[in-house]
């Protein structure tokens, strides 16, 4: 955090709301200062769960989120039983082009 924007902080707290918001951003700016040196101490895997999470967190459907792990769940389960049929990428790409032709 800039010491001007420290200063100016001090300078004002206890003037009211205007000190409040200050201290507030202050603790706050801080608080993701911390956060954030934690998680860049984190394997790369980590923060890459990490940063599903926090993004999921912004747009949480709970409904589409469970609809789309017990498909992603059905889906490895059919692949591992057997029961589905894979196609190789390049047969599938060359059968796509071919409908579009």
């Amino acid at each position: 955090m800039s010491e001007l924007r420290l200063g100016l902080s001090k300078a004002l707290a206890g003037t009211g709301m205007i000190g409040a918001i200050l201290s507030l951003e202050v603790r706050m700016s801080s608080q993701l200062e911390i956060v954030e040196a934690q998680a860049l101490k984190l394997t790369v895997e980590e923060r890459a769960q990490l940063a599903d999470r926090l993004i999921t967190s912004i747009f949480e459907d709970h409904e589409v989120e469970a609809a789309w792990a017990s498909e992603v769940e059905n889906r490895i389960e059919e692949i591992e039983s057997g029961r589905a049929k894979l196609i190789p990428a390049a047969e599938t790409i060359a059968r796509a082009r071919a409908a579009i032709k």
